[in-house]
């Protein structure tokens, strides 16, 4: 019998590992056709795809290309360094913003299992946060729609990664960028300083897993 359970563990294990990867694979795959999906729609139907923000970076990033401030663009309100990231939108394909924020989705997804990994999670509960990141609704549709929240998601927990490992120097040099191209990071300082002024411990695995295992329940009763 003791063996037996052993060999479900391990199994369970082996498989926690190997799913990993092929989310990522999967997730791949959905966002590729979503961000094909959205060429058609855009084309031909009245209601486009892309979120209109990544129209308003993209024609920014056209003014640049000419040597025009992307502040001469109507509604442009945001830091130069977005609209300069977008020129090959530009100079090569117009769905190349796109493509940078689906790779801040997996780095996001990435940073997930390190944060997770940091905390001494199981295998089980950092492979079910993954998914549960790669294939929500929302997640999907943010990067292949071109909003830049994705961006600021990976910074956001990188900024995490890096104080659990202790560097809180470079942490608050990536909070300080975040935050000079999307304003509304600044409220995560006021947790952030209590935090480390605080000298918070991190939660051990088993706190960890139960807090996921008890809010999953909660998250699909209140439907998201």
């Amino acid at each position: 019998m003791r063996s037996h359970a052993l060999n479900s563990a391990h199994s369970s294990r082996y498989m926690s590992c190997k799913l990993a990867p092929v989310a990522f694979q999967i997730a791949a795959i959905f966002r590729a056709l979503l961000i094909m999906w959205s060429v058609v729609q855009d084309a031909y139907c009245e209601l486009p795809f892309t979120d209109l923000d990544y129209i308003v970076f993209t024609d920014a990033a056209r003014y640049m290309v000419v040597g025009i401030s992307p502040y001469e663009r109507f509604t442009y309100r945001y830091s130069p360094v977005i609209a300069a990231s977008l020129i090959p939108n530009v100079l090569s394909q117009p769905f190349f913003g796109k493509l940078c924020f689906v790779v801040g989705d997996f780095m996001t997804g990435w940073l997930v299992l390190e944060i997770l990994s940091s905390c001494g999670s199981s295998q089980r509960t950092k492979v079910a946060s993954v998914i549960c990141w790669l294939f929500n609704p929302f997640t999907l549709a943010m990067s292949t729609r071109g909003s830049f929240e994705s961006a600021v998601s990976t910074a956001m927990l990188s900024i995490l990664l890096l104080i659990l490992k202790g560097n809180t120097f470079l942490a608050c040099a990536v909070l300080g960028l975040v935050i000079h191209l999307r304003i509304y990071p600044v409220i995560y300082l006021i947790p952030l300083c209590c935090f480390l002024c605080l000298d918070c411990d991190v939660p051990d695995a088993h706190s960890w897993d139960r807090r996921i295992e008890g809010s999953k329940g909660k998250l699909f009763y209140r439907g998201y």
